[in-house]
């Protein structure tokens, strides 16, 4: 029978259970459905096995009951079939038809298997000669005959011919490799199909391939193909002039550094050969390089960011940390001094300017090494100016950022201390622990950077110590055990603050000097905050002037020419009691009333935080300056309310007074507190303290927020504390005071608008108020 007659199949099905006969049909592609009976089975075949999607080899011929139906004959299992040139001669009809191999072809992958495992039998090398030579001549015709562009067929291919003669696959994959293009032949060598790497198209793509791609790339590559891929990258880049093109430097130094590890110093050296100075110091910021050369650097900070300036400093410290390098604190400080306005660079960059933040810490720092010290409160002002100064001279434009950061430890809540002390039999102390306990959420509000100044004494010198007979540092008028600010290791150089800074530099400075400055910072950001309009929030400009100033001038307006507010002046100032670091913003703040007189022409603006306005002394220098240098006439009052012991409201001007506490409705409201406590849904819960007075926690319930705060606002003025009075929260903290005399003195209420001065839960405010209104409290004293 010869080979061209056979052909292979499924079976359909095999068997009628009805009429319990044997026979069954053969599915073909070409043939259609071919009928066959048991008698059409060769003899040595399990009938009993034959069952559906079976492979079978068979022979067609015209149906002998049905004239122009076939059916088949000869029909065998595949397994049993060992005719190899037939088998071969098949599997690529089937594979020219099907046009790829694909495991997931049942016909295929049978042939393939018998074919595979007849070969990996036979001794006859003549016959698998054969085979090669008809496979190679087969894929040379594919390929010839037909621009192959499928990935997939060719790797159908290369499948094929691995499994068949794994021998001479490199022949077939070189074959393949010579005639298709360069990309195909990089996608199948990297499925590892040929073996010559595609060097010039991996130069040519690697650096906009997806970050997997590039990994399996490498992983793929030998030792020298990476060295030759990463030196063909490098000749494409030549010239390094653009951002583009360092954003593609940085890219390939990261590559050659992660892939190329054993060339990468020597790929690093020729690509810095061909970088401009200013891109140097973008890569050795960025540590692709360790090379300092401050001297040419210094030249090109202004080309950074602000917050990469900061980085450049900070990293330039670094390496004087470590020793790497002998710059000078002069060398350092000589950022501020240089001409970047008039430099040859500048010119090419728009608003060249040293960020203002790293000028003021580099003056700071040349303050602190010169400064006797920083005592008087005339000393400290004049410090304060010069701070001001510095911030002045760096504003130019309403985009430029107004916050003075970057270089400072940030406060991480105050710290509290307990001493454990173990005693001998005649009661010696013998040992002593120290346990310092920070409160991340007990932070002094004004001060987002650690200002803490020690407490000394004023006389000696020598650092005051607590009840606990340990050092403690003054924060807003609270204690703290332990300061926020500390050194940092080299590793953590990107936290570098002002202490780090003097330190490293080994300046000789005082700390009581260096908590001034810091609280002048501090200060200085809370007026920052307040130069801005609010409609448009570009930067306010002097009521009048070309420059900026933050003492001297207090009047501000917007000049934005398309914003609602444009020209509506605004004042800007700090507060005058001396005790209070807070701002006077007269959008947020309201004019005292002078009795007689309109608030509005002769009214001060109330201070929110302590509640301070005029006061005779400052109202006298005003008439001064209008008799001798205004030289006009003076219409308002002269005796101020500071000296008249009045407070006047920060919500409606009107003065505030004295709350009438009523004792008994306070202990009727107590009473009711302490039996309904486990009754009542709106205590949610309650206690006493280690004072043996009583605290509540109150829901607002059903309640509106402002019918929860008339109630609120009614146990406030009989005497209860609130601690977050002025918060809207759901939930409140009422409890009993611990001198219910004293705390009713210490709150006042405006009869006008209900608003309730409460100073017994905030010793800094009670503070900055007694102070300036010595007057109303003249007998008593505020630690």
């Amino acid at each position: 029978m010869a080979d061209i007659e056979k052909y292979i199949g499924l079976v359909k099905w095999f068997h009628d259970q009805a009429r319990d006969a044997n026979y069954g049909f053969i599915q073909h592609a070409k043939l259609g459905d071919l009928f066959f009976h048991e008698r059409s089975i060769e003899q040595g075949q399990d009938i009993k096995s034959f069952r559906e999607n079976a492979i079978v080899v068979f022979v067609s011929q015209e149906s002998k009951k049905h004239k122009g139906k076939l059916e088949a004959v000869g029909v065998k299992y595949l397994d049993n079939e060992t005719d190899l040139n037939f088998l071969f001669s098949h599997f690529l009809s089937i594979l020219t038809e099907k046009g790829k191999y694909s495991d997931y072809n049942t016909i295929q992958k049978g042939v393939h298997s018998k074919i595979t495992s007849l070969l990996e039998k036979s001794t006859n090398t003549k016959i698998t000669e054969q085979l090669f030579e008809r496979f190679q001549n087969y894929v040379t015709e594919q390929i010839q005959s037909k621009s192959i562009t499928d990935e997939e067929y060719l790797k159908g291919l290369l499948k094929v011919a691995k499994g068949f003669f794994p021998n001479n696959y490199s022949q077939i994959a070189d074959t393949v490799e010579k005639n298709i293009s360069v990309e195909l032949a990089h996608k199948l060598w990297l499925d590892s199909f040929i073996e010559t790497c595609q060097i010039d198209y991996i130069a040519s793509t690697i650096l906009s391939a997806t970050e997997q791609t590039q990994r399996k790339i490498f992983n793929r590559s030998s030792e020298d193909d990476k060295t030759n891929i990463f030196f063909k990258v490098l000749y494409t880049i030549d010239k390094i002039d653009t951002e583009a093109k360092l954003k593609s430097v940085k890219q390939f130094l990261s590559l050659s550094k992660a892939f190329a590890s054993e060339q990468h110093e020597k790929i690093l050296a020729e690509t810095i050969k061909n970088c401009p100075d200013y891109f140097k110091l973008s890569l050795w910021l960025e540590d692709y390089h360790e090379t300092l050369d401050f001297q040419t650097y210094k030249l090109y900070t202004v080309t950074l960011s602000p917050k990469d300036q900061k980085r450049f400093v900070k990293k330039v410290l670094k390496y004087i940390h470590e020793e790497k390098t002998t710059i000078s604190l002069e060398d350092l400080t000589s950022l501020n001094v240089m001409d970047f306005e008039t430099s040859k660079l500048a010119e090419q960059i728009d608003s060249s300017k040293l960020d203002y933040s790293t000028s003021i810490i580099l003056n700071v720092i040349s303050e602190l090494k010169t400064q006797t010290n920083l005592e008087t409160r005339k000393e400290v002002t004049s410090a304060q100016h010069r701070i001001y100064d510095l911030i002045i001279k760096q504003i130019k434009q309403p985009k430029d950022i107004l916050q003075i950061s970057g270089f400072f430890d940030e406060c991480e809540g105050r710290c509290s201390v307990s001493v454990h002390e173990v005693k001998n039999e005649e009661g010696e102390i013998t040992d002593r622990n120290v346990t310092y306990n920070r409160n991340e959420h007990n932070k002094a509000k004004n001060h987002p950077i650690c200002d803490g100044r020690k407490a000394v004494s004023k006389i000696t010198k020598d650092p005051v110590l607590s009840d606990e007979k340990v050092e403690f540092w003054w924060c807003a008028n609270q204690k703290c055990y332990k300061p926020s600010r500390q050194l940092h290791s080299s590793t953590d150089w990107e936290k570098y603050s002002l202490l780090d800074f003097l330190t490293i530099l080994k300046v000789d400075f005082k700390e009581s000097d260096l908590e001034v400055y810091l609280n002048i910072i501090n200060k200085a950001n809370r007026f920052l905050k307040h130069l801005n309009c609010r409609k448009c929030n570009h930067i306010l400009y002097p009521k009048g002037k070309t420059q900026y100033a933050f003492y001297g001038i207090s009047h501000f307006a917007c000049k934005t020419e398309d914003c609602s507010e444009k020209g509506k002046e605004i004042y800007l100032s700090h507060c005058l009691n001396g005790y209070c670091e807070m701002e006077i913003d007269s959008r947020d703040s309201v004019r005292c009333k002078p009795n007689g007189f309109e608030a509005e022409s002769c009214g001060w603006y109330v201070c929110n935080h302590c509640h301070s306005c005029c006061s005779s002394e400052q109202l006298q220098r005003r008439k001064w300056v209008y008799d001798n240098i205004m030289h006009s006439e003076y219409k308002c009052h002269l005796e101020g309310h500071r000296n008249l012991g009045v407070i006047s409201c920060n919500k409606c001007g009107d003065p505030m007074e004295a709350n009438e506490t009523n004792i008994d409705e306070y202990n009727r409201i107590l009473n009711w507190f302490v039996t309904n406590k486990d009754k009542s849904d709106r205590i949610h819960k309650s206690g006493k303290n280690k004072r043996d007075k009583w605290w509540f926690t109150i829901r607002r319930g059903n309640d509106t927020m402002e019918e929860f705060r008339k109630k609120l606002t009614k146990y406030h003025q009989v005497g209860f504390q609130i601690p977050d009075f002025e918060n809207d929260k759901d939930l409140q903290l009422i409890s009993e005071p611990i001198d219910f005399k004293k705390h009713s003195k210490d709150i006042l209420t405006c009869k006008t608008c209900g608003n309730i001065l409460d100073l017994s839960n905030d010793l800094e405010k009670a503070r900055a108020v007694k102070k300036f209104h010595n007057v109303r409290f003249v007998a008593e004293t505020v630690e």
